[in-house]
């Protein structure tokens, strides 16, 4: 295992004028939108990260996915 961690914030985005491209979560625990303009990674092993305690469905990680691949392009 890396320790390797890729992550993208979730916000309420109620005012943020890019909310468009944010992705409804569908989380249990946690509620907001992903906003998969910012992709973070770092390494859990120099930080104290910690688990939320929930993954993202599928569904939202390819919605995430989808959209990084219209900002570059990609088909």
């Amino acid at each position: 295992m890396t320790g390797l961690v890729m992550v993208m914030p979730i916000t309420h985005a109620s005012n943020n004028r890019l909310r468009d491209f944010f992705i409804p979560l569908h989380a249990q625990k946690l509620e907001g939108y992903i906003n998969p303009l910012q992709v973070f990674t770092f390494s859990i092993k120099g930080r104290q990260a910690e688990f939320s305690g929930e993954i993202c469905s599928d569904q939202d990680w390819a919605a995430a996915l989808q959209v990084h691949q219209q900002i570059l392009g990609i088909d």
